[in-house]
C-alpha cells in the first residue's frame, strides 16, 4: 500500500486495515477540511481467501454513494457493479421435523427496490476500500502492524513491528475484536459464546440462483447460500464443532457433497471455488464506546454471529456518524476528549446496536 507523506502530527488517527477502518478514513477524508490531518494504520494482513462474504444492505449503500474515486465514480457504483445482488431472501426448513416451518420468501421488489442490496467477499470489500484510501491523496497511510500502544496523558503511543512510534492524540480503534487499543484504554468487553462453528467457503453450482439467497434451517443451524455471481455463491454453514471437525477432515470432493446434501440439491451439483474457514461462534460488547482520546468502531466496539447482515452494516454507520461528529467537533473548536458530539454518537450507537 502507498503513503502519503504528512509530516505532522494527525488530527486523527485510525488504526485498523479491514472494511470498518478503511470506510472511517474514507468519510473523514470527504468531510474534514483540508487542513485536518489523517492517519490510517493499516497493518500489513489481508483477509484471508476463505470465501467470507458480507451482505452490504439499505443505508450502507447510501454511505458508498457519498464516496468517490479519483475519476468521480461512487464507491456505490463500484460495489454495485462489482458485487452480485440480492433480489430475494427465501427461508426453508429442512430439519425433518413432524411439524415444520413454511417455506417463506422476501422479495426486493415488494419494498419498491430492485434488490436489497449486494453481496461480496470480504477480501473483496477490503480491496475496493483500498483503492480508494491509495488514491485519496488525503490520507497518511502506514502499512505496518502495530505491536504495542501506551496511554499517554494526551492520547496514547503506538509502537509499531519496526519499533518506530506513532503519537495519536484522538485514535479511532478498528483493530478488531482483540483489541489492543481497547485494552490499552482500560475498555471492559463483555464476551459470550455459542456452542457452534461457521465454516466458510465459495462454490459453484449446476444451475443458477437467480440473485436469491437461501437460508436453509438445519437442526445444528442455518446452512445460507448467498450469491456471488452466475453459477456462483458463498456459504455461511453453521454446525456444531464435533460435525465442523468431521466436515473439515474430508477432500473437497465430499466436503462439495456434503454441503450439496444439505440444501437438498437446490442448485445441482457443488464443487468449491475457495479454501475452507472455521469460527467458532461468539460475540462481545465494550462497556463503552468511548473514552478520553479515543472511540471503538465496528467490531473492537461490537462483535455478532454472522446472521442477517448486522455486523459489517453495523460498522458502516458507526464509520460515518462518527464522522459526522468529528466534523462537528473541530468545527466547533471543542476538546475531543470532552466533547458533548462524542457522548451523543455514543448514546446513539448504542440504540442502534
Amino acid at each position: 500500500m502507498s503513503t502519503t507523506k504528512i509530516l505532522e502530527h494527525p488530527d486523527v488517527t485510525i488504526l485498523g486495515g479491514g472494511p470498518i477502518g478503511l470506510l472511517a478514513a474514507l468519510c473523514l477524508a470527504r468531510r474534514l477540511p483540508e487542513v485536518r490531518r489523517i492517519r490510517l494504520i493499516a497493518g500489513r494482513k489481508l483477509p484471508p481467501a476463505d470465501g467470507r462474504a458480507a451482505a452490504i444492505v439499505g443505508r450502507s449503500m447510501q454511505i458508498l454513494d457519498g464516496l468517490t474515486r479519483a475519476d468521480g465514480t461512487t464507491l456505490d457504483a463500484i460495489f454495485r457493479d462489482e458485487g452480485a445482488p440480492l433480489a430475494s431472501i427465501r427461508i426453508i426448513d429442512v430439519t425433518g421435523r413432524l411439524l415444520r416451518a413454511p417455506t417463506t420468501n422476501f422479495h426486493a421488489r415488494d419494498t419498491g427496490q430492485a434488490h436489497f442490496g449486494i453481496s461480496l467477499t470480504t477480501q473483496r470489500i477490503v480491496a475496493l476500500l483500498r483503492e480508494a484510501t491509495q488514491e485519496s491523496g488525503r490520507i497518511e497511510i502506514l502499512p505496518v502492524d502495530i505491536k504495542a500502544i501506551t496511554r499517554q496523558e494526551s492520547g496514547f503511543t503506538l509502537t509499531d513491528d519496526q519499533g518506530k512510534t506513532h503519537v495519536a492524540p484522538f485514535l479511532l480503534a478498528a483493530d478488531g475484536q482483540r483489541s489492543l487499543a481497547r485494552e490499552a484504554a482500560g475498555i471492559a468487553v463483555k464476551r459470550w459464546s455459542y456452542p457452534q462453528m461457521a465454516l466458510t467457503f465459495s462454490l459453484k453450482h449446476q444451475r443458477d440462483h437467480h440473485d436469491i439467497s437461501t437460508e436453509f434451517h438445519t437442526n445444528e443451524g442455518p446452512f445460507t447460500l448467498v450469491p456471488a455471481g452466475y453459477q456462483q455463491s458463498t456459504v455461511v454453514w453453521m454446525m456444531g464443532p464435533e460435525t465442523a471437525e468431521r466436515l473439515l477432515a474430508l477432500d473437497d470432493i465430499d466436503f462439495a457433497r456434503a454441503a450439496e446434501k444439505t440444501c437438498r440439491s437446490l442448485l445441482g451439483a457443488f464443487s468449491l471455488t475457495s479454501p475452507r474457514g472455521s469460527y467458532p461462534m461468539g460475540g462481545l460488547l465494550a462497556e463503552r464506546f468511548v473514552d478520553q482520546g479515543i472511540a471503538l468502531l465496528g467490531e473492537t466496539a461490537h462483535a455478532f454471529p454472522p446472521i442477517g447482515a448486522q455486523g459489517l452494516n453495523l460498522g458502516f454507520r458507526d464509520a460515518d456518524t462518527l464522522a459526522d461528529a468529528l466534523v462537528r467537533i473541530f468545527a466547533a473548536g471543542e476538546d475531543l476528549s470532552t466533547s458533548r458530539h462524542l457522548m451523543q454518537w455514543e448514546r446513539e450507537r448504542r440504540r442502534d446496536v
